[in-house]
């Protein structure tokens, strides 16, 4: 079985809340669909308290994206995420003349997760 090459890249443009541009394209091995996590680094190391040893950066994720228009050397990368609001709903509505017992479900609607706070030089990485 093939390992799918990992890519690396950077945040171009911030187009909308829901899509960004990167410095990666055609060229790179990237492809229609591809998902991409958006993230940044912290400023410092992090040190373990217990060994003294240094355990790198945190990656703090901004969200995921897959990628929906392509270039030679850029890509755009929109939102795939769905934040459910809310939950599922039952009704129960007991009619007092007859015997039966009518549920109605109302499902919440679906809203994609935004890039909130994504800026031009965020880091992203390809995902599986």
């Amino acid at each position: 079985m093939e390992e799918k090459k990992i890519i690396e890249g950077k945040v171009l443009d911030v187009i909308d809340n829901f899509k960004v541009a990167i410095n990666k394209g055609e060229r790179d091995g990237v492809y229609i669909g591809q998902k991409f996590l958006i993230y940044y680094l912290s400023e410092d190391d992090m040190i373990d308290e217990d060994t003294g040893e240094n355990l790198g950066k945190i990656e703090y994720v901004i969200g995921k994206g897959k990628v929906v228009h392509l270039q030679d050397k850029i890509a755009t990368i929109q939102s795939f995420e769905k934040n459910t609001l809310g939950k599922k709903t039952i009704k129960k509505s007991n009619n007092i003349f007859a015997i039966t017992t009518e549920e109605t479900i109302i499902e919440p609607e679906d809203e994609f997760v935004s890039f909130e706070g994504c800026k031009k030089g965020f880091l992203v990485r390809s995902i599986t």
